[in-house]
């Protein structure tokens, strides 16, 4: 789905694995498949938003070249004390 408004920019919303299935590559791949998806699409950046205290989802987002751009904090009432941190791919166009 566009962000914002504008068709250039998407936003990952969730990535979820089934907890037998974690730490397989599964959601590596996912992730690799809609970056090329969004090539496809001449999408210009893919921004997603991931939990502070989520240290294996921060390493696969961040090994995947997603730079960090922002964060945000109390984004719904179960999630008050929460900081997520805001991530952006930048999809190279040819």
């Amino acid at each position: 789905e566009n962000f914002v408004g504008d068709p250039n920019f998407w936003f990952i919303h969730q990535v979820t694995t089934k907890n037998d299935w974690r730490r397989k590559g599964i959601a590596t791949e996912l992730i690799k498949k809609f970056l090329e998806y969004s090539k496809t699409k001449n999408i210009k950046k893919i921004f997603c938003d991931i939990r502070q205290n989520s240290k294996h989802s921060l390493g696969l987002i961040e090994k995947l070249g997603a730079k960090e751009c922002g964060w945000l904090k109390g984004l719904d009432d179960d999630s008050e004390g929460d900081v997520w941190r805001v991530f952006r791919f930048d999809i190279a166009t040819d």
